[in-house]
């Protein structure tokens, strides 16, 4: 008679036991699934992302050279200007009042005068695109008689 009462709670305990177990290795993968879902998911960002950055740079690219495309070319238009010698001369005697032309005074509109005259039309608020016109001669004029002279 003491043989199945020492038992029972022999039985008891480890049918505990095993449902403690059972439940802590069903809980311990039930934590472990989405540790791996997450490497898994890390996994396919990484390699997506190896494809998406030689897309990406290409986009890149290709976006830069649309953009490129679309901006005018301000030097070349400027350069492209018909201009009398004698004309370009007086622009450059003047930017050279202003202290805006470093270049000998040759009366050809080359890249040095049209840099120099955007410098002029930047200092002035106005746009810079190099062109010459009645309002830009005009206000070079003006601000090459307010310049000290060399002599001063």
């Amino acid at each position: 008679m003491n043989s199945p009462q020492r038992t029972r709670p022999w039985s008891n305990r480890m049918s505990r036991l095993r449902s403690v177990t059972q439940r802590h290795r069903a809980s311990s993968s039930l934590r472990r699934r989405p540790a791996m879902a997450c490497w898994i998911m890390l996994l396919a960002a990484v390699l997506g992302s190896a494809c998406d950055k030689e897309s990406a740079e290409l986009r890149a690219r290709q976006a830069a050279e649309k953009m490129k495309e679309s901006l005018p070319d301000v030097d070349g238009k400027a350069l492209a200007q018909k201009l009398p010698a004698d004309e370009v001369r007086a622009m450059q005697q003047a930017l050279t009042a202003l202290k805006e032309y470093q270049g000998e005074i040759t009366g050809e509109l080359d890249s040095v005068t049209v840099n120099a005259l955007q410098a002029f039309q930047r200092a002035q608020g106005l746009r810079d695109d190099g062109l010459w016109s009645s309002d830009v001669k005009r206000r070079l004029q003006e601000a090459a008689n307010k310049a000290p002279s060399k002599g001063a």
